[in-house]
């Protein structure tokens, strides 16, 4: 049986960001080449992996400008779909935008 990480979410959500084949190329490439140059934030072990992949989602979907004003609804969707609440997610982002800004970005 293999462990649950944030990679795991990653089809799952694919599937509910309506995007062309063309961006879900370039959002999947995204998706992974943050999760795996995150692995090593050792203050990501706080947050369930769904947490996580949820917080890359919105990352990669702002990168992209895809999303503009709609962001909000998509972290409500995540939040809701996932099963947690918008505060662990809005933690876990500005984490993830705080270690990426500080160079973890391989």
């Amino acid at each position: 049986m293999n462990p649950v990480t944030p990679l795991s979410f990653m089809n799952h959500i694919i599937k509910m960001v309506p995007m062309g084949d063309h961006q879900h190329l370039e959002f999947s490439a995204l998706f992974k080449h943050r999760v795996l140059s995150l692995l090593s934030d050792f203050k990501l072990v706080h947050y369930r992996p769904s947490v996580i992949s949820a917080a890359v989602t919105l990352h990669v979907m702002k990168h992209m400008d895809f999303g503009g004003e709609n962001l909000d609804s998509c972290k409500n969707e995540l939040c809701g779909i996932l099963q947690f609440n918008k505060e662990k997610l809005e933690a876990c982002y500005q984490l993830i935008r705080t270690s990426l800004a500080n160079g973890n970005n391989y």
